[in-house]
């Protein structure tokens, strides 16, 4: 059995939603492959931005803000 054509694509795996919130779309919630391919999904430039803007939004949040 091959891989989803969807395997590893950030905005399939996990797109932006209604208010630009990204969400598992629910196909996702029922596949048995769902972590390893969100994995890979954040592992590309455009998960690993996501991921950096995400650590500096939380920042502001966080400890290191009040600082």
């Amino acid at each position: 059995m091959g891989r989803k054509d969807c395997y590893g694509f950030l905005d399939k795996v996990f797109p932006a939603g209604a208010g630009g919130m990204r969400e598992v779309p629910p196909l996702c919630r029922e596949c048995a492959e769902r972590l390893e391919c969100l994995k890979a999904a954040l592992s590309t430039g455009e998960g690993i931005e996501l991921r950096a803007r995400a650590a500096e939004r939380s920042g502001e949040k966080g400890i290191m803000g009040k600082l």
